[in-house]
């Protein structure tokens, strides 16, 4: 497992990644006792991605043990 991983989600607050393969598996390791892990993808634009992500966010209350999938859309 990726040790940065790992270490992201041992510190508390949610963690936003590109990297969907290990936080995902990190996630079932942990069962969910962490922070929250968001996922977004890399395609896309950054501004178009960065406001879906602050959108989802503001109908969010908890994110601990959750994880969040930001998508590029269509």
């Amino acid at each position: 497992m990726n040790g940065s991983a790992v270490r992201a989600t041992e510190l508390g607050p949610a963690v936003v990644t590109c990297n969907r393969k290990h936080f995902k598996r990190l996630h079932r390791a942990t069962a969910g006792a962490h922070g929250g892990i968001i996922t977004i993808t890399q395609r896309g634009d950054p501004v178009t991605m960065a406001r879906r992500l602050h959108e989802r966010l503001e109908s969010e209350t908890d994110l601990a043990g959750r994880v969040l999938h930001i998508y590029r859309g269509g």
